[in-house]
Parts: structure tokens; C-alpha cells; sequence
């Protein structure tokens, strides 16, 4: 047995021995190779080499056939949606092999996930019309979006007008379909305002031959809900306002029950401000979020209802004052937080609160949980 090396060239090989057996009975050789030196650079790794992003324009929007932000995010690379029930009743996000609670939707920066569930990040009081673009995020970098964006996260950013418009749409379809929405984008001076107004409402599915069962959960499925959203911004300061309500037949969307139902009722207000002081720079930031929601096994069966109150706070302050032309330095604070109250429970389920994040110098890091407690640090 010859033992060989290929290096490429053959002058890396110089023979120093004989072979192991003088007597000739065996035929393996030893060879030493020349040492070689291999030198290279090493390259540097870039923070954007770990950040794909990717968006989706306003004219681009227009085109497409849709009516909500889950109908645009399907158009996306890398994003799953899974809708349950008729007329976006529910739509679940994820990302990469992610799940639903492990991607941040934000809108114009601001954080509106749930405390409660990923089910409700995408229950956005905006109207498609009002969208300038939407920003994705994927990857492990994401995380410095903020909490719950292990696997990414989704930023919409609303128009700036720079004139006046005026938009009126109308859907229709079977199944008694009907979505009218209307949006304007006002402009005066420095003051400008985004604000739109929705109603949909769908009455089930269709199916050629289902079974009593199958008709009975189809028709289970109705949707009926409304979105009012308004910005107004004004120089550096930004302050948005939104509500929706949503009531929905949830036929088989949990378990075997083919007339589960489904009711929530969200609000949510943000102000952001920034502003330059020659060399310092101000940025501060507040949102709040409340979401109600109804859950029920048998349609009306309010004894078994399981109901929560969920709210999320988050502010943000940063300073930063540029120290040469290069660079600036920065003072930064940012913090969360989550609460969860379910009610109209039997009396050993107790009001909980999560703690998901309090942290300074961002970029947040993600919370750590102490096993067995419930509770976030």
C-alpha cells in the first residue's frame, strides 16, 4: 500500500527513508513533506452581511390584488402566512422556519405585538392605501428591532403626503363579501395627516359537497370587523391613533368544535419626537397598546368563555452628541412591558404579569427567564 499526498505539485515530496522492512516483505514507504506555509486574510465580517432586507413598494402595492397587510406580506420572500377563516378573520406570521410569536410588526417603528398571543400581531387598524412601503427584516440580526424578533421583523411605514389625496375603494364578492375603505393624505404647511376608515364583512365559505359537519364549520366562518386609523406629524414630532374590532366565526380553528367564535377589541396610541441641538441630538419615543379578547368553545356559551386583557407599554430615549465628523456618541435607554389579565376565570386562575424586557444601552437583548416563575428579567 503506497501512502500518497496530493498537494498539488510533486516537488513537495522528498523521500527520507527506506522502506520498514530490509527483508523486502513489505511494501509501504514512509515520505516526509516539506513544510508549507499558508497565508491569507482574514476577511472582515460586516453587520449587514447577517441582515437581509427586503420591501415592498407603495405603486407596487397598488398592483397587487389585496386588502390587508396580511394579503401584501404573502407576496414577500421568506414569510409564511397562515390564514384561518374567511376575510382575514386571523392571519399568523412567521419567518424562516420561525413561529408567530417570534416576529416583531412594527409601524413606523412602533411595536404592536400582543402580550397574549402571535395570533394578534397582524390585527392592524391601517389601510393598505396608506402604506408607503414595508420593510423586512430576517435573520438573527433582527434582534436589534427589539423583543420578539428572533426570527425577524416587519416594519410598515405610512406615506408623507405632499399633497392632498383623496382615495375611495370598494370590494365586493360571494358569500355576501363587501369591504368599502376610505383614506386621505392632507398637507398644510409643516402639519400633515394620514387617517383612513374600513368596514369588511364576509359571510363563510363556499365548498361543492361537504359533509353536515364540514357545512357546519364552513358556515361558522363568517368575519365582520372595521379599522379607523390617524397620524398626524408635525416637524419632528409623529402621533398615531388606531382601533379595530373584530368578530369572528372560528369553526374548527382549535379543536373539534365546529362553532368556536372568536371577538377582539384593540387601541393602540404612539408619539415619537426627535430634534437637533448642534451637536446633540434628541430621540424619544412612547406607545401603549390594549387588546380584548373573546374566546368561545360553543358559540354563546358566555359561563365558558375564556376572556384576557392584554396591554403593552414601550418607550424609548436616546441621546447623542457627534463628537467628530465621523461618528457620534450615543446615550441610549429603552423599555418594555407586557401585562396580561385574563378575566372571567375560574377563581384558581389568578392575574399574571410578564416582565419581557427593562434593559439600557440598546440594542435590547433578549430576556431571560427564570424557570418555574413566570417571570421575565
Amino acid at each position: 500500500m503506497l501512502i500518497l499526498a496530493l498537494l498539488g505539485s510533486p516537488e513537495l515530496f522528498a523521500l527520507t527513508g527506506e522502506e520498514d522492512d530490509p527483508g523486502g516483505t513489505s511494501d509501504v514507504q514512509q515520505f516526509r513533506i516539506e513544510e508549507v506555509q499558508v497565508v491569507a486574510q482574514k476577511a472582515d465580517m460586516q453587520a449587514e452581511a447577517y441582515r437581509l432586507v427586503s420591501t415592498i413598494s407603495h405603486e407596487q402595492i397598488a398592483a397587487l390584488p389585496v386588502t390587508t397587510v396580511a394579503d401584501i406580506l404573502q407576496y414577500l420572500p421568506g414569510i409564511d402566512i397562515r390564514h384561518r377563516g374567511a376575510n382575514s378573520a386571523q392571519s399568523d406570521l412567521a419567518m424562516r422556519g420561525g413561529t408567530f410569536d417570534q416576529v416583531l410588526v412594527l409601524l413606523n417603528g412602533v411595536p404592536l405585538n400582543d402580550a397574549q398571543t402571535g395570533h394578534y400581531s397582524l390585527h392592524l387598524p391601517l389601510s393598505p392605501l396608506l402604506i408607503e412601503r414595508i420593510e423586512v427584516l430576517q435573520g438573527a440580526s433582527a434582534v436589534t428591532a427589539g423583543v420578539n424578533a428572533f426570527a425577524g421583523a416587519i416594519n410598515i411605514v405610512t406615506v408623507k403626503p405632499r399633497q392632498n389625496n383623496y382615495m375611495l375603494k370598494l370590494s365586493s364578492g360571494m358569500n355576501n363579501y363587501l369591504h368599502p375603505e376610505v383614506a386621505m393624505s392632507i398637507r398644510s404647511g409643516e402639519l400633515t395627516l394620514n387617517a383612513s376608515a374600513e368596514y369588511s364583512r364576509a359571510d363563510g365559505y363556499y365548498a361543492p359537497s361537504p359533509s353536515q359537519r364540514e357545512q357546519e364549520a364552513l358556515t361558522n366562518n363568517e368575519s365582520r370587523w372595521a379599522n379607523l386609523y390617524v397620524q398626524t406629524r408635525w416637524r419632528e414630532l409623529d402621533i398615531q391613533l388606531g382601533a379595530q374590532y373584530k368578530d369572528a366565526g372560528a369553526g374548527l380553528f382549535y379543536g373539534s368544535s365546529t362553532d368556536q367564535f372568536d371577538a377582539t377589541r384593540t387601541a393602540f396610541a404612539s408619539a415619537k419626537y426627535k430634534h437637533h441641538w448642534g451637536a446633540w441630538s434628541l430621540q424619544a419615543q412612547a406607545a401603549y397598546r390594549v387588546n380584548h379578547d373573546r374566546y368561545e368553545w360553543h358559540r354563546g356559551q358566555q359561563p365558558g368563555s375564556n376572556t384576557h386583557l392584554t396591554q403593552n407599554t414601550e418607550h424609548l430615549c436616546r441621546s447623542a452628541r457627534r463628537v467628530s465628523v465621523a461618528g457620534w456618541h450615543n446615550h441610549s435607554r429603552r423599555g418594555a412591558t407586557q401585562r396580561e389579565y385574563p378575566i372571567h376565570q375560574p377563581t384558581r386562575h389568578q392575574p399574571h404579569e410578564h416582565q419581557l424586557l427593562c434593559a439600557t444601552d440598546v440594542p435590547p437583548q433578549p430576556a431571560e427567564c427564570i424557570g418555574g416563575t413566570g417571570r421575565c428579567v
